[in-house]
């Protein structure tokens, strides 16, 4: 937002971790952007001294950072019910740990039908993770996965690409796709040679010459098979006269 010539306001509502709001202030004055810290320890105060804020300096957008909570904890839930209310939001992203197995999916969907999510953020994805239980949770919910956290830092925050999640999902390495959009081809097929060993066989490109990715790729040739000594015949014995 702030890159596109607008000036958000960040506030927490997070009364519950300990340093949450001075965390989120310390990232806003990384990143350059306003951060409403009043000194009110109730989160719909909070909310609401950011909302008049808001408009009486003349910020466009108001991010509000609320507090986690666990789907089966009613009285939290309640107030986050309560928060929306209140701010009337035109965007409610759930942030979902890459790494939850599929309790995901149940928190997804008892978030989306108490609340009413539009939007998922998966976090995370900078570790071992795949995300699929993540993802499941786009699935029952209906609603689009819009940005990943592949870090800590502020600048680790990106718009989600489909593409990525699914070669992370495959288990797809980075190695063989780079290799490939090096030369613009896909790598020759396997063959088997006489003894039954997969090879790489050889391809020429137009020209007549091996491709370059079989020039890097080249196969030594066999070893010569070894030769079975021959056995030693037994001398024979001179006769006894």
């Amino acid at each position: 937002l702030a890159r596109s010539g607008h000036h958000p306001l960040l506030v927490s509502t997070d009364v519950y971790r300990p340093a949450a709001r001075e965390q989120l202030q310390t990232l806003g004055t990384q990143a350059g952007l306003k951060v409403h810290h009043p000194p009110l320890q109730e989160p719909a105060a909070i909310l609401r001294s950011a909302l008049d804020e808001a408009r009486a300096v003349g910020h466009e957008f108001v991010i509000v950072d609320t507090a986690g909570r666990l789907h089966i904890d009613d009285e939290l839930m309640a107030e986050l019910a309560a928060l929306k209310e209140q701010a009337q939001p035109s965007e409610v992203l759930y942030v979902a740990d890459a790494m939850t197995g599929q309790d995901a999916v149940r928190s997804a969907e008892e978030f989306h039908r108490r609340v009413g999510i539009t939007g998922i953020v998966l976090s995370k994805l900078d570790g071992d993770a795949r995300g699929g239980a993540a993802l499941s949770a786009a699935a029952v919910t209906g609603c689009p996965v819009k940005f990943a956290g592949v870090g800590e830092r502020v600048d680790e925050f990106e718009l989600f690409q489909p593409g990525r999640m699914v070669g992370r999902i495959l288990g797809v390495g980075k190695a063989s796709g780079l290799s490939r959009r090096a030369d613009g081809r896909s790598p020759p097929p396997l063959s088997r040679d006489r003894r039954g060993v997969q090879r790489r066989s050889s391809r020429t490109d137009d020209q007549g010459g091996s491709s370059p990715w079989f020039r890097r790729c080249r196969v030594p040739p066999p070893l010569p098979a070894r030769r079975r000594p021959r056995p030693r015949r037994a001398a024979r014995a001179a006769p006894l006269v």
